[in-house]
């Protein structure tokens, strides 16, 4: 069978269910890529060296073929799994912003600091405050500052209300909703779909496990006369 990723995403979303009732399986000592390639093409040999008879034959004794015609499939979709997992390896990390709040937000946090430094210099508190605030990185950080710097016009509103250059009432208001905007923006993150996607290949290896643990019995029980345990070795080994 021809590996299609396409076909393997569809796989993963008709799984969705199942997988999520799929106790995972570590995969400490699996190479999952290379088991998912192995198991494709020893399922394909089967059938191009006519031995698929034989397990259909095992169905009237009360075998389930169902584990052989689900092995396939199952490593099509770890095979989709692993491609998106690398592609976001590589990818920019975080979520995209709209280039309004990429903007607006920075600004934003800028403006405010500028204006609780400048009136709160002696506050030594509120200066440890904004240095914490200046180290931040990323958008997480971005949107945390915005509502602690909207905390601080609160706390400090009427020293600050004597500012008539740069200082806006508003502002507080304005941050804390840049900082939900951002928030929801970065909700599913590429580390956060990183996470998912380790969490799927280790549910996908339960069920490809599973059903290869009965495809290699019945194997090397009907192939027995034919090499069938060395046709049938362990994960481990074909994911070297």
């Amino acid at each position: 069978m021809a590996i299609d990723l396409e076909r393997g995403r569809a796989t993963l979303a008709e799984w969705a269910q199942r997988l999520a009732e799929t106790t995972p399986k570590s995969l400490r000592g699996v190479n999952i890529d290379k088991l998912a390639l192995a198991l494709t093409g020893l399922v394909d040999g089967l059938t191009n060296e006519g031995y698929r008879p034989r397990f259909d034959a095992l169905v009237a004794h009360g075998w389930s073929i169902t584990a052989l015609d689900e092995l396939a499939p199952l490593c099509e979709a770890t095979l989709a799994c692993v491609e998106d997992l690398a592609g976001l390896e590589v990818s920019a990390t975080g979520a995209q912003l709209s280039a309004e709040l990429k903007a607006e937000a920075p600004a934003l946090r800028a403006r405010m600091m500028k204006v609780l430094r400048y009136w709160l210099a002696d506050d030594a508190e509120t200066i440890a405050q904004l240095d914490d605030i200046r180290g931040g990185t990323g958008y997480r950080d971005l949107a945390r500052d915005l509502g602690r710097l909207a905390e601080l016009y609160k706390i400090h509103a009427a020293t600050l209300a004597a500012d008539t250059h740069l200082y806006d009432a508003e502002d507080a208001k304005r941050a804390r909703g840049l900082s939900n905007r951002i928030l929801d923006a970065v909700a599913i993150t590429a580390e956060d779909q990183r996470v998912i996607k380790q969490d799927q290949l280790r549910r996908l290896f339960a069920l490809i496990d599973a059903r290869y643990a009965e495809v290699q019995a019945a194997g090397r029980f009907l192939l027995r006369d034919d090499d069938g345990e060395a046709r049938f070795p362990g994960v481990r080994v074909l994911s070297r």
